[in-house]
């Protein structure tokens, strides 16, 4: 049998490091090596990962271990308390991409409007497709 810690010893210390986590995450990602290089050479290594996780099904395994009602629960417990803060972090990035995508739409001309619905698509379209030719210029 192998020795370790009561589960109630563990998560005590778990709830007491709450209190100091944050700071040392942070003086972790200051202090890491710079990481876009290290990430790019990885490129290999990440999608042999990825194809192993697929031949092992392993998100359809990862889905399973949970059911919809405490997928909710956490969703709401604890998305809800972060999304307004990533809200307020990412709001001059949004600013940014909204007013690209803004300006595409209005730079788009549009058929005349008729009174076949059908053809009235090709107005969404045209705007669609004005997009889909940015994909990729539109980030904040």
């Amino acid at each position: 049998m192998v020795e370790t810690k009561d589960p109630s010893l563990a998560a005590k210390r778990w709830a007491d490091s709450i209190s100091f986590v944050p700071q040392r995450y942070t003086e972790g990602v200051n202090a890491a090596a710079p990481w876009q290089s290290a990430a790019l050479a990885a490129e290999g290594r990440y999608q042999a990962a990825l194809q192993e996780s697929f031949a092992r099904n392993a998100r359809s395994a990862g889905i399973s271990r949970t059911n919809d009602s405490e997928w909710k629960q956490r969703a709401i417990n604890k998305g809800s308390r972060n999304i307004q803060t990533g809200m307020q972090e990412g709001r001059a990035k949004q600013a940014s991409a909204i007013a690209k995508v803004i300006s595409v739409i209005r730079g788009v001309s549009l058929p005349e409007r008729t009174l076949d619905p059908n053809a009235n698509i090709e107005r969404v379209r045209a705007i669609a497709n004005a997009l889909h030719a940015q994909k990729g210029n539109l980030k904040g």
